[in-house]
């Protein structure tokens, strides 16, 4: 029967299946997906195919275990799960009730030494009907997490492969529908490019005789390792895109950019702020005062948008409209002049954020903190002896791209899962959402640079050795294995450390790196697991005279497994903009008392694993911006007897020629000592 048929006749049997919208799913004996009453999935494969081509392809999804659940009235979870030839896997497969949207995860793990495995090739695929899609107009998106890169065409037969390259997404019109697949719905904050053990967010679209096919491979290596991905259909468009991703480019180093940004008070301020001053709600522009009587604006300078506020006693409440969905973080920036503020209480959507708030007078405060909004929109109600001069919106993430805050990687947390990564458990404690409250002196404009220059010496600290001990001189260095992608699960067992730590010896190497979970703040759950298997090592490779080497980074608050709950747990020791306030994925190398508490961590994990030396990584700050948070600014004016400006308009800020902030000056010289104290 070849595969034309079996559509048929899918549609067929499909037809009597009730469709509550767009999509409809049956899943109790294979998998199938429907659009609008036309098949769009007829089936899928989980293949092994041997590194000795002269093996035929082998199915691994052989009597699998299956599971059928509803998840509170919402969806119903078609699951399969089981072990196959050593390979762990389980796919989910649901529907939203609605039938506005089906999502699919999949994970297969593979355990090290497994040499029918090594180097073979684990290929997921779904098939879809290429009568489906046939003379549907196409755009799709693909590329590195850093930059998307967009094509468009037609769909043909003599299509081949979409995008020459793994997509991100790919959004269809015609035949009457509009469909789009996302590849990468957790969004590209997950930097999710790699495998193994990395949720992926590139799928291979491939035009295969009579099919579209939709894969995801994988060719473990000799320490094995996870494939992991979720695809989410939706109907909708390309620019639908914006509505469900907070952002399309994620790097390393990056300002995590506002929605919105609006100033109240000053006449003079910076092209990043729109101008919300005293004016009644405006549903055209989303944003304004619900009630403007006793309103007033204190200005302390004409220029900058801190140097003035708007100000009340009483109770008033902004509300701002056309947000999307998703976790927010809200900056309010208050500067005053020589009238103080205070006390005062600040509340979003009727929840109390901070209360008891006072502000000296020539004095900056920055109230930080993060939530969900859902409705679109949010009241911001002050109360007491109140002032803002600043109201700035961030985007973190949609309620699309959520799968480590209210749920998981799997929707149905109480099943077979093949890797101890990405597992249910992680994410089954609610998220804590600190706030932050931080302050400094506002300096007088153009008096920045007035006191003289105080002169320093840069601190130095470098290990100390006995005699003839200092190993590094003649070290070997190399890797367990899987490199920046490890788990510190592959050899998870004595004789599996054994028999590594006898590999590493034979390769005459005698200084490891253990460079896995880079991002260790960020995989909270994994640490105490990650320290046993390392001090395993440690114990296993002395006797043999290998010593090892802990690859971590530290400021780095990407969507790696739980980066977003730590990065909203932690909010008063972020980055924040020079020019606004603004907090960013990374937590700052000066901040004093995160410092502290980084210290401490180090140091108790140096003590549980006996390691011989740590690399620590990413101690940097994420930009030109970057930091103007109230540690950075103190320090910089107790080493220097400078001022960073606070005035967003100052001819210093972001200036190459500027004593005070350009390159190589005392500003670059300040952040080089505070990133190299780590």
């Amino acid at each position: 029967m070849n595969f034309k048929t079996c559509t048929f006749l899918a549609m067929m049997s499909m037809a009597a299946t009730a469709v509550a919208g767009p999509f409809s799913l049956a899943a109790e004996k294979s998998l199938q997906i429907s659009f609008g009453g036309t098949p769009l999935v007829m089936e899928e494969a989980l293949v092994l195919t041997s590194a000795a081509k002269a093996n035929p392809p082998v199915s691994l999804l052989r009597n699998p275990q299956t599971d059928i659940s509803d998840l509170g009235g919402n969806r119903r979870m078609y699951n399969i799960y089981g072990e196959t030839d050593g390979v762990k896997y389980r796919r989910e497969v649901s529907a939203a009730a609605d039938g506005s949207e089906v999502e699919l995860a999949f994970m297969a793990h593979c355990p090290a030494y497994q040499e029918h495995l090594t180097d073979s090739t684990i290929r997921y695929q779904l098939r879809l009907p290429l009568a489906a899609f046939e003379g549907c107009t196409y755009t799709a998106l693909h590329g590195r997490s850093r930059k998307l890169i967009k094509v468009t065409g037609t769909m043909t037969a003599a299509s081949g492969r979409i995008a020459d390259a793994p997509i991100r997404q790919i959004a269809f019109s015609g035949q009457g529908r509009q469909l789009v697949i996302d590849c990468n719905p957790k969004g590209v904050n997950t930097h999710g490019d790699y495998l193994p053990n990395a949720v992926i967010g590139l799928w291979d679209l491939s035009v295969e005789d009579d099919c579209l096919v939709l894969s995801q491979p994988y060719a473990p290596l000799f320490f094995g390792g996870t494939m992991a991905a979720h695809l989410v259909f939706y109907e909708g468009t390309h620019e639908d895109f914006t509505r469900r991703h907070a952002t399309n480019s994620y790097d390393y180093y990056s300002e995590l950019l506002p929605d919105r940004q609006l100033v109240f008070g000053a006449r003079k301020f910076g092209k990043q702020y729109t101008d919300a001053g005293v004016n009644a709600f405006s549903l055209e522009k989303g944003f304004g005062w619900l009630a403007t009587v006793g309103l007033r604006v204190s200005t302390h300078r004409l220029q900058g948008a801190l140097y003035s506020a708007v100000r009340g006693n009483g109770e008033a409440s902004f509300r701002m409209t056309g947000l999307r969905s998703g976790v927010h973080i809200i900056t309010m920036v208050t500067g005053v002049g020589q009238e103080g503020a205070g006390p005062f209480s600040v509340s979003c959507n009727g929840r109390v954020v901070a209360s008891d708030l006072s502000i000296a007078p020539l004095t900056v405060q920055t109230l930080s903190f993060p939530v969900w909004l859902e409705s679109g929109e949010a009241v911001f109600t002050f109360a007491g002896d109140w002032a803002v001069s600043t109201l700035n919106d961030q985007l973190l993430q949609t309620s699309y791209e959520d799968y480590t805050f209210r749920r998981g990687f799997w929707r149905h947390p109480d099943l077979f899962e093949p890797s101890v990564m990405f597992s249910s458990a992680s994410y089954a404690k609610a998220p804590e959402f600190a706030v932050s409250v931080s302050k400094y002196p506002l300096p007088e404009p153009g008096q920045e640079t007035a006191a003289p220059l105080k002169s320093w010496e840069l601190p130095s600290s470098y290990a100390v050795f006995k005699p003839g001990e200092d190993w590094r001189g003649r070290a070997n260095i190399g890797s367990l294995g899987p490199a920046n992608n490890g788990t510190f699960s592959e050899f998870n067992t004595p004789e599996l450390i054994a028999r590594r730590v006898q590999e590493l010896k034979a390769d005459n190497l005698n200084v490891i790196l253990t460079n896995g979970l880079l991002s260790r703040h960020t995989f909270p759950t994994h640490l105490q697991r990650v320290e046993q298997n390392l001090a395993d090592f440690v114990r296993a490779g002395h006797p043999h005279g290998i010593k090892f080497v802990d690859h971590q980074d530290h400021s780095l608050l990407w969507d790696m497994d739980s980066g977003f709950r730590v990065l909203v747990a932690n909010m008063p020791y972020l980055q924040q903009t020079v020019d606004g306030q603004l907090p960013a994925r990374g937590f700052c190398p000066s901040n004093v008392q995160y410092f502290a508490k980084y210290v401490d961590r180090i140091v108790a994990h140096v003590k549980a694993t006996g390691i011989d030396g740590i690399m620590i990584d990413e101690a940097t700050f994420h930009g030109l911006k970057f930091c103007g948070c109230a540690d950075c600014r103190q320090a910089f004016t107790a080493d220097s007897g400078w001022y960073l400006p606070a005035d967003e308009c100052s001819p210093d800020l972001f200036n190459k020629e500027s004593a005070l902030c350009g390159p190589g000056c005392v500003g670059g010289r300040s952040a080089s000592v505070t990133s190299g104290i780590i």
